[in-house]
């Protein structure tokens, strides 16, 4: 591929040859260094960045890669950086090319520490529903977390009917996060918040992955607010797109997003009552649920695993399976005649 094919609208300036450079200060004047800026290097990966002096972070990246080869950059205002980064780091990653970004990039590189749990070859086959792990593997253990977690969990319990919430945690772990057994607090975590009351319960939990949540639900009963994180290309190339989508599994999508997760990334949102498990069940939901979360854990592991609560987790493993058992916690969170 030829990068200036897919950035001839954007205005940037001809490639500068910069192999061996120690500086570009004569490449740019004191007033015209405020833009972003493509790095080229030697295995033709790229790296995109934005800067409010581009000679001085060309040189914090010469001290990390020394292998640059060529350098274009684009003048801005200051407050076009964030929004143009963005999109031209999407714009290159849909295109193919490989990055080095760890912020706002989607696709992670190879070589990541996650392959030493689920190597390449079974994460494709666990993304295609082809492999399933064996649930006799035992589980990460961590003292101090699990003392913890005891206390959280308890707290959880007094705010919330917990039993559908077992039932819907089990699936989601079981099916839509890769080995997780051999990955869980490494790799992903679940945080129990047990905020609020009885009365008026506040946000219950959240599912972490790298440095992002990709699940939480607020609220109890049947007005419980459920948010998913998933990748968007999967949805939008369904037939029908978003919209159909979302009118089959009564849920909304919205693009608020997290950095970390990249753009490649949009957020369902549903209340209890709309039958949580049925939307994780959904074809579409599922497969954009788990290449996103195969995403993230790529990318590195969980930086919220001090406050995992193991015990909510071992609660969710132990509830009855909501594929055996689906009318006991969910016929009573149906949706009523006449809501939304």
């Amino acid at each position: 591929m030829i990068l200036d094919d897919h950035i001839g609208d954007l205005n940037f300036m001809p490639a500068h040859e910069v192999e061996n450079r120690p500086s570009v200060a004569d490449l740019f004047k004191r007033t015209r260094r405020c833009g972003i800026y493509i790095m080229e290097f030697q295995n033709d990966e790229l790296y995109v960045g934005k800067a409010t002096d581009v000679v001085r972070r060309y040189g914090q990246h010469r001290k990390i890669h020394q292998d640059i080869r060529t350098i274009r950059f684009q003048k801005l205002k200051r407050s076009e950086l964030d929004q143009n980064e963005r999109s031209l780091i999407y714009r290159l990653e849909r295109a193919g090319f490989g990055l080095r970004n760890v912020t706002f990039t989607s696709i992670p590189q190879p070589g990541s520490d996650f392959e030493g749990i689920m190597p390449l070859d079974q994460q494709n086959l666990w993304l295609d529903e082809m492999l399933k792990e064996d649930r006799r593997v035992d589980r990460a253990q961590d003292s101090a977390i699990d003392a913890r977690s005891l206390r959280s969990f308890g707290r959880l319990q007094k705010v919330c009917t917990i039993d559908p919430h077992l039932s819907f945690l089990r699936y989601y772990i079981n099916n839509l996060i890769p080995s997780p057994r051999n990955s869980e607090i490494s790799f992903w975590s679940l945080t129990a918040l047990g905020g609020g009351t009885k009365e008026r319960p506040g946000l219950l939990y959240r599912l972490n992955m790298f440095w992002q949540e990709v699940l939480y639900v607020s609220g109890d009963g049947e007005d419980a607010e459920i948010c998913l994180r998933c990748a968007k290309s999967p949805l939008e190339a369904a037939p029908g797109g978003l919209s159909r989508i979302a009118r089959r599994i009564g849920a909304e999508f919205d693009d608020f997003h997290y950095k970390p997760g990249g753009s490649d990334q949009i957020s369902l949102r549903a209340f209890w009552n709309d039958d949580p498990l049925r939307i994780l069940r959904d074809e579409d939901v599922a497969m954009s649920i788990r290449l996103f979360n195969l995403r993230l854990m790529n990318k590195g592991p969980s930086n919220f695993s001090r406050a995992h609560c193991s015990a909510l987790v071992t609660a969710a493993y132990e509830a009855p399976d909501p594929e055996t058992q689906e009318a006991l916690f969910w016929s009573r969170f149906r949706k009523s005649p006449g809501r939304r």
